[in-house]
């Protein structure tokens, strides 16, 4: 289990957010203390929404941000894909307990080298990536990371 950074508990206090006191999680935690960008995904996305998405990872990683996000669609699939091929930091978020997780050899490679971190608010054997688990993982999401980045989303 690992500890909230402290200027983020901080950060979450102010705006109102209740955060749980630990959440689990491998790899390299410190990433959590570097500028956070969030992608949220909604299922209403086109063709150019994703080339988009894809083009702004460059930025991303030239200005020094972590990118968190979810694997529960195709875009942020092919988004981790992306940046790990581009050997750019990330934060995946689970929507499932850690005792399930299996890294694929891109991502083993990643938390070895320390551009990586998978973290989960959910209990250790929750195995299913329910509807509920979903919503979960975006709120961490929406909660770690400042900025926001929304892609299909009906309020865009």
């Amino acid at each position: 289990r690992l500890a909230w950074p402290a200027a983020l508990l901080e950060r979450c206090h102010r705006a109102g957010l209740k955060m749980p006191l630990t959440f689990t999680g491998v790899g390299a935690a410190d990433l959590l203390e570097r500028p956070l960008v969030g992608l949220v995904v909604g299922s209403d996305y086109s063709r150019e929404m994703l080339v988009k998405t894809i083009d702004q990872l460059e930025d991303w990683k030239e200005a020094g941000k972590v990118v968190v996000t979810g694997l529960h669609t195709r875009l942020e699939k092919q988004v981790l894909s992306s940046l790990l091929r581009r050997r750019s930091p990330v934060v995946k978020v689970l929507a499932r307990g850690m005792t399930h997780y299996r890294p694929r050899p891109n991502e083993a490679l990643a938390l070895e080298q320390g551009r990586m971190l998978v973290i989960t608010v959910l209990a250790p054997g929750f195995a299913f990536a329910t509807n509920t688990a979903r919503s979960l993982g975006q709120r961490l999401i929406t909660s770690l990371a400042p900025e926001l980045y929304k892609v299909g989303l009906e309020e865009e």
